[in-house]
């Protein structure tokens, strides 16, 4: 995309303060810059009566209120925010805020996973390995020793083979999803969660994860479920109708186990 074509948006985002990437709106809440209102986001309808509702929790846009710039002239915009403050006695108790004034871009899914490709670091193999041997040793049972584990090869959002893997780094899980899928189906989200563990993590923390490529490309793109053992070789344990006929050999025929 040109950069003429290019569209940037001042946004304001609330949070609460004690929850990262969670956006909160309080009850009432009244935004203007520039004594030109912004439009917030639809109510979250009350529970029950004498709750007083309030606003979906998602950014505001303030383009539209900005004063015009030139490039002699110095332009200064104010913002005013003003809210209800519950006591939980009408709803849920106003927490403690923070707020973030950026200007951001619209990616189409398509451009955002190029530049994942192209510009993010992809998560080292080495790191993905100690991920594997911390969840095989961190058995709860006393006196047992889990030797392996089963790890599903099939993105969570659509249940396609997944051509490109990422993960955000703050999950303790080895599954991946296909970043494609993910960017597509979450655009229009307020916040990024992970499809398979729930958390909502920062975007930026979205990697390729190098090992679980080479896993894909070792089991190949029939493969629905793998079985790891604590070396990394694995061997396959669900695979799709086609390739199990394929696969199936003689009765009692071994599944042939995969080194890495």
């Amino acid at each position: 995309m040109s950069s003429t074509s290019e569209k940037y948006e001042l946004i304001l985002r609330v949070f609460e303060t004690k929850h990262a990437h969670v956006d909160y709106l309080p009850h009432d809440v009244k935004i203007s810059l520039n004594e030109r209102d912004a439009k917030t986001p639809p109510m979250v309808p009350a529970s029950h009566a004498d709750v007083k509702p309030r606003p979906q929790a998602k950014p505001i846009i303030l383009s539209a209120q900005l004063r015009p710039r030139t490039s002699n002239m110095n332009v200064v915009d104010c913002l005013k925010i003003s809210w209800y403050h519950c006591d939980g006695k009408k709803g849920r108790p106003t927490p403690e805020m923070s707020y973030v004034l950026t200007v951001v871009r619209e990616y189409s899914h398509t451009e955002a996973t190029d530049r994942i490709k192209r510009l993010k670091r992809p998560r080292e193999i080495n790191m993905t390995q100690s991920l594997l041997q911390q969840k095989l040793n961190n058995n709860k049972i006393p006196d047992v020793q889990q030797t392996s584990t089963l790890m599903k090869l099939r993105c969570p959002v659509t249940m396609m083979p997944i051509q490109i893997p990422v993960r955000f780094d703050n999950c303790e899980h080895l599954e991946c999803f296909d970043v494609g899928n993910y960017l597509q189906m979450n655009a229009r989200k307020p916040a990024w969660s992970c499809p398979i563990c729930n958390k909502r993590l920062p975007f930026g923390t979205l990697r390729i994860d190098r090992w679980f490529q080479g896993i894909l490309q070792k089991a190949g793109a029939k493969t629905r479920e793998i079985e790891l053992d604590g070396t990394g070789n694995f061997k396959i344990t669900d695979q799709d109708d086609d390739e199990e006929e394929e696969n199936a050999g003689t009765p009692g025929q071994a599944i042939e186990v995969i080194e890495l």
